[in-house]
């Protein structure tokens, strides 16, 4: 009996049931452009989510700036670039030596100025009771003596300019002066013709400094407000070795390291003196 293919025989081979004659599905390989084009799709979706999500994280949490001046030089150098945390101080207060950000008012312009102040260099305090004053700064906040000039004492803290505080030991508790560093030496020279313009001469200066080695000149603001304007201020470090007043004597008649300048006049001399600290004058009267 011959031997009969259930295949060929149209009969299914598990059931023995006839195969029926409908159309067979036949699935067609992918051929490598097809596959190339979905790949290409892919990844095409996934970097617009990557920079949608980029832009989203700079927007709402992160931004990059750069530095585009001097101006806190010597943490940050010029174009130096910062990532800022945009959120950090939504959830707490800066801390010390942490770099804050502001953002500015549209059309200002926060990059030096030839003729005008950057920053505050330092502020120089007479003293009433200098023993205690001197303590209290070198004790309780932690600054430490850099220099001696009598009657000046230049006090350093946790940077690296030459001095913050300068006390003054006149047996008088006011203010000496508030000293503004400016960009340069030049910018000092501009400053000094601008404030000459608009009414404020020049009470002593320009010259320079022997502790600090700045440059300055002196004028009397508003309610004779005794202020510096000072550049070029010494850069220190550790290894900074401090002096007494017999390294800065100059000769006589002279007030400054280069010798051209006059005394101080007698307005400034006076408006040194001038705004004093009472006892309780931090309390605020109520009316």
């Amino acid at each position: 009996m011959p031997t009969v293919n259930s295949n060929d025989a149209g009969i299914d081979p598990i059931s023995s049931a006839p195969l029926s004659p409908g159309p067979v599905a036949v699935t067609a390989p992918h051929s490598s452009s097809d596959n190339g084009m979905r790949n290409a799709i892919e990844w095409i979706v996934i970097i617009a989510i990557a920079v949608g999500f980029a832009f989203l994280v700079r927007g709402v949490a992160f931004q990059t700036f750069f530095i585009p001046s001097e101006s806190m030089v010597p943490r940050l150098q010029t174009d130096d670039r910062v990532l800022v945390n945009k959120l950090a101080f939504d959830f707490r207060d800066p801390n010390r030596g942490e770099v804050v950000v502001f953002e500015t008012p549209p059309g200002s312009n926060i990059k030096d100025m030839s003729d005008r102040p950057r920053q505050i260099a330092h502020v120089n305090l007479n003293a009433l009771n200098f023993d205690a004053s001197y303590r209290f700064f070198t004790e309780t906040l932690g600054f430490r003596q850099i220099d001696e000039n009598a009657p000046l004492w230049f006090l350093h803290c946790d940077t690296t300019e030459h001095s913050s505080i300068v006390l003054a030991k006149t047996g008088l508790p006011t203010l000496n002066h508030i000293a503004f560093e400016m960009p340069d030496f030049d910018s000092v020279m501009r400053g000094m013709g601008r404030m000459k313009e608009n009414g404020y001469p020049i009470e002593w200066g320009p010259g320079r400094h022997g502790p600090g080695n700045n440059v300055f000149a002196y004028f009397c603001g508003p309610d004779e407000l005794p202020i510096e304007y000072t550049a070029e201020v010494l850069q220190i470090d550790d290894g900074y070795v401090p002096r007494g007043s017999e390294y800065w004597k100059f000769p006589p008649g002279r007030s400054d390291q280069w010798g051209i300048t006059q005394p101080r006049s007698a307005r400034y001399y006076r408006v040194q003196r001038l705004f004093g600290f009472i006892e309780g004058g931090y309390r605020l009267e109520g009316n």
